[in-house]
């Protein structure tokens, strides 16, 4: 019987940072394979930042120029996708929390309310 994995990743990995260490290993640019794939250099830049997603289109570049399977491009996208999907939904929207200075020490109250508040979008103070 398999079991499945449902476990929420720390992190996501977009698919430029990928590209960013393998253009480091050949010793390459931005701006030269920028260049050799027809892209402008900004565009390159914000794919290799995570603003922007790899297409098939610019996954066969890819391929063309570094003999990287399109497909590896391609699913190393969909992985981000997902594990960006998962790790929000993982994260509460909002927190509400109540804070009582009578028992505990008002540094250390604080130091918890931070902690729980990382992440989150909204608080609502009571």
């Amino acid at each position: 019987m398999e079991t499945k994995n449902n476990s929420t990743p720390f992190i996501a990995t977009h698919p430029g940072e990928v590209l960013l260490a393998e253009l480091a290993e050949r010793g390459m640019t931005q701006k030269a394979f920028a260049e050799q794939i027809g892209m402008r250099s900004s565009h390159l830049n914000e794919l290799i930042r995570g603003k922007r997603p790899i297409t098939k289109a610019i996954a066969d570049k890819f391929d063309t120029a570094l003999g990287i399977d399109s497909i590896f491009w391609l699913n190393l996208q969909t992985q981000y996708d997902y594990d960006t999907k998962v790790i929000k939904a993982s994260k509460p929207d909002s927190i509400t929390l109540e804070v009582s200075i009578d028992d505990i020490s008002l540094a250390s109250e604080i130091k918890r309310a931070i902690s729980l508040l990382k992440g989150v979008s909204r608080v609502a103070v009571l």
